[in-house]
């Protein structure tokens, strides 16, 4: 699927990527910077840094120096606001256990991810954010 200006929502949703593999990070903003604000973070605390009420949309690494992404999670929920958040991971679907829907993350991206992938996932969360979050 090729997604265009139509797929996106009119204003520029802002999306924060965390990701310590910086090469793939640095890829993922460019591929996005067309059409949505993007902030990037290289570690889970950076990630909490950077992240406020005007993020749209979260990719969270799992695997981060200081803060894992499940860790982040946690901690954006304990926050008023409700960005749509998928988690990155090397790792299928099929090895996490519930603790994974517990922890209300909308989707599961697998790395290695093609720039049609992200901005499919990042198309559906970004235009399902003005919806009520389920966690």
């Amino acid at each position: 699927m090729t997604v265009t200006s139509a797929d996106v929502p009119s204003e520029r949703p802002t999306v924060l990527i965390a990701d310590d593999e910086a090469a793939l990070t640095d890829s993922m903003a460019v591929w996005l910077s067309d059409h949505y604000r993007v902030r990037t973070a290289y570690t889970g605390h950076e990630a909490l840094r950077e992240f406020d009420p005007t993020v749209d949309v979260v990719l969270l690494d799992r695997h981060m120096p200081g803060l894992s992404g499940e860790r982040v999670m946690e901690e954006l929920n304990e926050t008023d606001v409700e960005p749509r958040v998928a988690l990155l991971t090397a790792t299928s679907a099929d090895d996490f256990g519930p603790e994974l829907e517990e922890l209300g993350f909308d989707d599961l991206l697998t790395k290695p991810i093609s720039r049609d992938e992200l901005l499919e996932a990042v198309s559906a969360l970004a235009s399902s954010a003005s919806e009520p979050a389920r966690r």
